[in-house]
């Protein structure tokens, strides 16, 4: 990558690193946040995975005699209550007023890109974790890809629902490999088809004892699933609930439709 042509010019003084005792860590209250009890369950799930691996140094400056924490306050009190925690690695910034502390407080709490459920996916089944390796089985195994980047417009065979797929696991795989299936079959060659709902739905219609696959690819093959989809959502307008489920009624209507015309 090239070098940048617009750049700043004033970088400020250069920061510096170094391990603080925790005693000499405080929390300025004038733009620091009050930790509430969800935070309190965030800073003890650190302190039951803390790992020296995952730690990234918190940004401190010099207030007198201590050091002012300006960003990293959960990762401070997960500190505080582990037993062999004494100190931290801080990256320590020249901010001495209060105003130029909370300015960085903002930015470093504004100015970044949050880690996306898709990029959140690819990096667990890289890691080898448990759920992700099981999506990437169920989607590969019905010839679905994932998608590496989270995107609006869906090529054909390709999805984006890996936390969708990670909520239905207590179907069992066999519902969400119908869902799946379902889709290749009716739609393989439609583009944006593959979405969270239109998978949740056909997951819960599927995890039925007395599903009818071919069936239901019948009455699938029948539908512009982007219509439905509008449906659903013109249904949940009005009536509230989840489009998942407002898509799911659509769909056992028609699938029960069908049923009942071939059971006659």
């Amino acid at each position: 990558m090239a070098k940048a042509k617009v750049v700043a010019s004033n970088l400020g003084a250069p920061p510096s690193l170094d391990w603080i005792p925790l005693e000499r860590l405080t929390i300025d209250s004038r733009y620091q946040r009050a930790l509430g009890n969800k935070n309190e369950r965030h800073v003890r799930r650190i302190v039951a995975h803390f790992s020296w691996n995952r730690y990234q140094p918190i940004v401190v400056t010099e207030s007198g005699d201590k050091f002012a924490v300006i960003d990293g306050q959960h990762r401070l009190a997960a500190a505080v209550l582990h037993p062999k925690i004494d100190s931290l690695p801080c990256y320590v910034v020249d901010a001495p007023t209060v105003a130029d502390q909370a300015a960085i407080f903002i930015a470093a709490n504004t100015d970044r890109i949050a880690l996306g459920r898709i990029h959140q996916f690819w990096a667990a089944h890289a890691a080898g974790t448990e759920w992700a390796v099981r999506i990437h089985k169920l989607c590969e195994g019905a010839g679905v890809e994932i998608s590496r980047t989270p995107r609006s417009n869906l090529p054909p065979l390709t999805t984006v629902a890996t936390f969708t797929i990670q909520k239905l696991f207590p179907l069992g795989d066999n519902a969400i490999a119908s869902a799946l299936a379902l889709l290749v079959e009716s739609h393989g060659d439609t583009a944006d088809v593959f979405r969270s709902a239109t998978i949740a739905a056909l997951a819960r219609i599927a995890a039925e004892q007395d599903f009818d696959f071919a069936g239901m690819v019948k009455v699938l093959r029948d539908l512009d699933l982007t219509e439905q989809l509008a449906r659903a959502k013109a249904k949940k307008a009005t009536g509230g609930g989840k489009l998942e489920v407002a898509l799911e009624e659509i769909l056992r209507k028609r699938y029960a439709r069908r049923n009942g015309a071939g059971r006659r």
